[in-house]
Parts: C-alpha cells; sequence; structure tokens
C-alpha cells in the first residue's frame, strides 16, 4: 500500500502496519533504532541482548532475540501520535502471532501527557506457540480512568520477557469504535 486515503482514527496505525507487512527487511536492530517511521524496539540499557527482525514484502514481522543479560524490559512500540479518544467508546486490537516455543507477551496502551505517560495494560495476556493463534482484545474506554482521553502522544506497545525468543507476528490490527 503506497497511500493512505482513509480516515478513519485508526487510520494511521494500520497504515504503519501495512507498511511493515509490505516491506522488505532483514536486519539486526538495536535499542531505539526505527523499522519504519513510528516503528522501534525499546530495551533496558542495563541488559545485553542482539535482535534481528525480518520481513518480506506480504509477510509478518519475525522478531529474533538473543540475550546474554536480561534488563528489566523489552518492548516493540508503535506510535499513534495524539489520537484523541474523547469521543470513542472502545479502542481495540487483533493479533495473530505464531512462536517456535510457547511465549507470553503484554499489550500496553501508552498516552503522554503535561505531567509525563500513562500505561494502559489491556487485559488480556496475548500467547504465541508453534501454531498461528488469533489474539483480540479491548479497552471499554467509559470503564478506565487511566487513559487520559485527550493525549499528546499515543504508542501502542507490545512489551516481551527480556530472554531469547523468536516470534512471529503474523498480522496486527487496530480499532477504535
Amino acid at each position: 500500500m503506497a497511500h493512505n486515503l482513509s480516515t478513519s482514527a485508526d487510520a494511521e496505525f494500520n497504515f504503519m502496519v501495512s507498511q511493515l507487512r509490505d516491506g522488505s527487511f532483514d536486519q539486526p536492530i538495536a535499542s531505539g533504532d526505527a523499522l519504519i517511521p513510528g516503528c522501534f524496539f525499546q530495551v533496558d540499557p542495563a541488559g545485553q541482548q542482539e535482535m534481528h527482525l525480518t520481513s518480506g514484502a506480504g509477510e509478518g514481522l519475525k522478531i529474533r532475540t538473543r540475550v546474554q543479560h536480561p534488563g528489566d524490559w523489552m518492548a516493540l512500540h508503535l506510535r499513534l501520535e495524539g489520537l484523541d479518544l474523547s469521543d470513542k467508546q472502545v479502542l481495540g486490537f487483533l493479533c495473530k502471532s505464531q512462536s517456535p516455543q510457547a511465549m507470553t507477551y503484554r499489550a500496553c496502551l501508552r498516552s503522554g501527557t503535561e505531567t509525563g505517560f500513562h500505561d494502559c495494560f489491556f487485559t488480556k495476556t496475548l500467547v504465541a506457540y508453534d501454531q498461528p493463534s488469533s489474539h483480540l482484545d479491548v479497552l471499554d474506554l467509559s470503564t478506565r480512568p487511566d487513559v487520559p482521553l485527550p493525549a499528546t502522544w499515543r504508542e501502542f506497545i507490545f512489551f516481551f520477557k527480556p530472554s531469547s525468543f523468536d516470534l512471529e507476528l503474523q498480522d496486527l490490527r487496530f480499532f477504535i469504535v
């Protein structure tokens, strides 16, 4: 997809994910390096690990990490910019993933305000194993006071355990109602 002509609230995020899916790369990556604009890994600088990301056109994002010394966190960030949720009721995502070894990871919506940032974790833990599996989770914004509705910036984040793993994110969709 070369152009983003959609104007829905989730359009920017889903366009970024389509760029990841339609791109082609095979590269080691360091903490803070952008895969594409708005998409980057961050890891605890106290840890020591190697990360390698691979994607072929139309394939998912393959993440390979080898941890020599674990830090406290490892995360994939996808920017949502200043998405205003004031008139929205539900924010959710669908993720399809696979891993040769069973693993779990968490999803979070981070919102930046004048006083710092606020993390709101989705309630379900994602599980990947040796067969493709789909995960759906939503935030009912009326019941989550930890989500500031207007925000200066937002990120959708996958938090991984700081350990060695192989994971393929085969599909990721974001929706806002």
